[in-house]
């Protein structure tokens, strides 16, 4: 398909079957993602691939949620306070539904948090993109950030920082296209 082509079906997929995704096509959708940017070339990225482990994911989150009963507690670095809200409660459905779970790490350095944090953002762009491609639908998480030391330490990742999460599936239905900024609302051009 071509790339622009992709990128404006790309969507956000909220609902999957359950069909099982082929290996082939897991494998795909990770070379597309080792092979995005990264500040100084650092690669800081580590992928955990999770079927049916994933929901153990989502128990950890759920567990997590039930804990704090509407408290706020620091648990991040980018977000600083967490308050359980439908957000979470949605992310944790899709994870039980969809076939495939990418957690997403890096190394615990905090000289490379910045740059770390947006060269996984581009390979986790990758992936999204990719998934459109091949024809599978995906969508971004970021509420396992929530729980990140828990389900770090459950894959005996303690040494690492998890980032961001991505369900990957085949769509249930057609996501409608969130409207998108207009260019001049956007853009400022300096001559």
């Amino acid at each position: 398909m071509e790339l622009d082509k992709v990128i404006a079906l790309r969507r956000s997929n909220r609902k999957f079957k359950t069909n099982k995704i082929k290996k082939k096509d897991i494998d795909y959708l990770l070379n597309c993602a080792r092979l995005a940017p990264s500040a100084a070339n650092r690669q800081p990225w580590h992928f955990v691939v999770l079927e049916k482990e994933r929901l153990k994911i989502a128990d950890i989150m759920e567990k997590q949620l039930e804990r704090q009963n509407n408290k706020v507690v620091s648990r991040s670095y980018a977000t600083k306070n967490y308050s359980p809200s439908a957000s979470v409660k949605e992310s944790i459905r899709i994870i039980k539904e969809a076939p495939i779970l990418f957690l997403i790490f890096r190394e615990n350095n905090s000289n490379w948090i910045e740059g770390d944090y947006l060269s996984i953002g581009c390979a986790g762009e990758n992936i999204c993109l990719a998934a459109t491609n091949i024809g599978l639908g995906s969508i971004w998480l970021r509420d396992v950030s929530y729980t990140r030391y828990d389900i770090a330490k459950y894959l005996g990742l303690d040494d690492m920082d998890l980032v961001t999460a991505i369900a990957i599936g085949y769509a249930k239905e057609e996501n409608y296209r969130a409207k998108k900024k207009e260019l001049n609302e956007i853009v400022t051009y300096l001559k």
